[in-house]
C-alpha cells in the first residue's frame, strides 16, 4: 500500500483510522508519521546512528589527544576543546535516548523524575557548546589585543576556573526546563506556561544566535590582527636590529603571529557551529507559527486530505534533515582539528601508530618524526623507548 500521495488518499473514507485511539501520545504520533511521513522516520533511524558512530569515536579520540600533557603546553585552549568533546559526547548520548523514545517508540524518558532531569541535562549539553567556543575565543582575543594582561588572564591555571564558571552558568539557565516538562498517564507532556515559553525564547536567541555571532566577530578580529602581525614580521625581517619604540605593539604583533594556526582552528569550529545551529534555532522559535500542528482529533484518512496536516507533515521531513545537519556539529569536530591543527594531526598519527602495525614500520616512524619536527614539536625518546 502506497502511504504517500493520491493513491493512498483514494483508498480510504473519512472514517478510516489505522492508528491507535490514544491520540496525542508518542505511539499515536509515531504511527501517523510512519503513514504520512515515512522519510522523516527513516532519517531519524538511519542518519542519527551514523552520527553516533562517528561522534563517539571521534570525541573519544579528541578527548584523549587534547588532554595530552604535551598539547596542553602547546595550546592554552586544549582544556576548552577537551571539555567541548566531553559535552558533545554527553549530547549524543542524550540524543540517542530521545531518538529511542520518539523515533523507535521505546519508553526511555516516560518517568516523572527522570524526564525532568533528562531535559535539564539535554539543554545543558547544548548550551555548553557555544559557551565554550565563546570562552576560548575571548581568551584568544585578550591574548592578542592585550598581550601583557594575557600573561595573567590566559595562563593555564585560569582555564579550569573559566570552564567551571561557564559550566555553572549553563546549568543555571538549563534549570528553566524544570518548569517545561511533565509526565501524565505515562506520556511526556510540555507545559505551556508563560514563564517557560519566555525563558526558552530568550535563552535560545542569546545562546544559539547572539553568542555565536559575537564569537565569530571576535574570531575575525583576531584573525585580522594576526595576519597584520605576520605581514609586519615579514617586512621587518631583513632589519635584524630595528628598534621598536612601542614595546606593547611589538609584543602584540609577536603574540598574534604565534597564535594564528590555533585561531584558524577556533574560527573554523565557531563558524561550523553557527552554520549548523542558527537555522535550527530560528526554525525552533517560529515553526509552530508557520507550520501549525494539525487537529489530532481527525482520523488518519481525514489527515490525508487535511491541508494543515499535509503542510505540517511535508515540513516535518525538511525539519528532520535540518536536525541531522545540526547533530553533525557534535560529531565532526575531529575533522576540523585534523585539517587545521598540525599538533593535533601529529598526536593522532602518533596514537594510531602506537596501536597499529605501522608502529614497527621504520619509514612510517621517520615520516612521523619529520612531521612533528616540521610542526615544531620536540621529539625526545625516554628510557622506555616510547615517543613523547
Amino acid at each position: 500500500m502506497d502511504c504517500n500521495g493520491t493513491s493512498y488518499i483514494s483508498n480510504f473514507t473519512n472514517n478510516t483510522d489505522f492508528c491507535p485511539d490514544n491520540k496525542g501520545t508518542t505511539e499515536w504520533e509515531l504511527c501517523v508519521y510512519t503513514l504520512f511521513a515515512p522519510r522523516a522516520i527513516l532519517i531519524d533511524r538511519v542518519v542519527s546512528p551514523f552520527w553516533y558512530c562517528i561522534g563517539f569515536l571521534g570525541n573519544i579520540l579528541t578527548i584523549h589527544i587534547w588532554s595530552n600533557r604535551r598539547l596542553k603546553r602547546l595550546n592554552t585552549s586544549s582544556l576548552y576543546l577537551s571539555v567541548l568533546a566531553i559535552t558533545d559526547t554527553m549530547m549524543l548520548t542524550l540524543h540517542m535516548l530521545m531518538e529511542l523514545e520518539y523515533a523507535w517508540g521505546k519508553p526511555t524518558l516516560r518517568y516523572p523524575v527522570w524526564c525532568t532531569i533528562f531535559f535539564v541535562l539535554f539543554y545543558f549539553s547544548q548550551y555548553m557548546s557555544p559557551l565554550l567556543v565563546f570562552g576560548f575565543t575571548c581568551e584568544r582575543l585578550v591574548s592578542i589585543i592585550r598581550p601583557f594582561k594575557s600573561e595573567r588572564f590566559s595562563r593555564h591555571s585560569r582555564a579550569p576556573k573559566e570552564v567551571a564558571c561557564l559550566t555553572v552558568f549553563a546549568l543555571i539557565i538549563s534549570l528553566g526546563q524544570i518548569t517545561g516538562w511533565t509526565v501524565e498517564n505515562g506520556e511526556i507532556k510540555p507545559m505551556y506556561i508563560t514563564f517557560y515559553e519566555t525563558w526558552s525564547y530568550i535563552t535560545e536567541i542569546v545562546i544559539f544566535i547572539v553568542i555565536p555571532v559575537i564569537t565569530l566577530i571576535f574570531n575575525i578580529l583576531v584573525m585580522k590582527t594576526a595576519r597584520e602581525a605576520t605581514k609586519f614580521r615579514r617586512e621587518s625581517a631583513p632589519i635584524s636590529k630595528r628598534s621598536i619604540s612601542n614595546d606593547g605593539q611589538m609584543l602584540q604583533r609577536k603574540t598574534a603571529s604565534k597564535i594564528l594556526p590555533t585561531t584558524l582552528t577556533l574560527m573554523a569550529v565557531s563558524f561550523y557551529r553557527i552554520f549548523t545551529t542558527a537555522p535550527i534555532t530560528i526554525i525552533y522559535l517560529f515553526q509552530y507559527q508557520v507550520f501549525p500542528y494539525g487537529d489530532p482529533c481527525l482520523t488518519t484518512s481525514g489527515m490525508a486530505v487535511d491541508p494543515v496536516w499535509q503542510k505540517y507533515l511535508h515540513w516535518l521531513v525538511f525539519k528532520k534533515i535540518l536536525d541531522e545537519v545540526g547533530i553533525s556539529q557534535y560529531s565532526c569536530n575531529i575533522f576540523i582539528y585534523i585539517v587545521t591543527a598540525r599538533h593535533f594531526r601529529s598526536e593522532l598519527l602518533r596514537l594510531l601508530c602506537s596501536r597499529l602495525p605501522c608502529a614497527d614500520n621504520d619509514s612510517m616512524r621517520k615520516e612521523f618524526m619529520m612531521l612533528n619536527q616540521s610542526n615544531g614539536v620536540s621529539m625526545t625518546r625516554p628510557t622506555d623507548g616510547s615517543l613523547v
